[in-house]
């Protein structure tokens, strides 16, 4: 935890931009600095984004199976 806080704000934001959604919500439970990183304004909009560029990238391979939750719809 504690190399993790010494990141720029930046790198923090990348790195819990590709987690799951599930992972990020539970990284605000471990410290105050998590929980104000994953509150941070651009976080949701990057996380947004590489969500939508790996449904775009695995889209060809099955439009029908949702890889964020691992489940067929």
């Amino acid at each position: 935890m504690g190399n993790f806080n010494m990141l720029p704000l930046e790198i923090m934001l990348e790195i819990l931009s590709r987690l799951p959604t599930e992972v990020v919500l539970e990284c605000k439970l471990v410290s105050k600095s998590w929980k104000n990183c994953t509150q941070h304004p651009s976080l949701s909009q990057m996380h947004l984004n590489h969500l939508n560029a790996l449904d775009s990238e695995l889209g060809n391979v099955d439009a029908g199976k949702d890889y964020r939750k691992g489940h067929s719809q």
